[in-house]
């Protein structure tokens, strides 16, 4: 099975937790929020697991 997670922003919402780090990498109980969704997905059985990393400081996809 796969799953496609699209990570990222820039998270102004939580600047005032956050403000040096992108949304994905925001620590919850001592792991990153990133880590928590890829491993809730690995106990579904879930194995293929693509992140495509969307807005704040990623570089375009295709050319433009």
């Amino acid at each position: 099975m796969q799953a496609i997670i699209m990570a990222g922003g820039k998270g102004t919402r939580v600047a005032s937790i956050a403000s040096d780090i992108p949304k994905p990498m925001i620590p919850v109980c001592k792991k990153p929020i990133l880590q928590h969704q890829i491993e809730c997905l690995v106990r579904q059985g879930i194995t293929d697991i693509t992140i495509i990393p969307l807005g704040y400081n990623t570089p375009p996809l295709c050319g433009g």
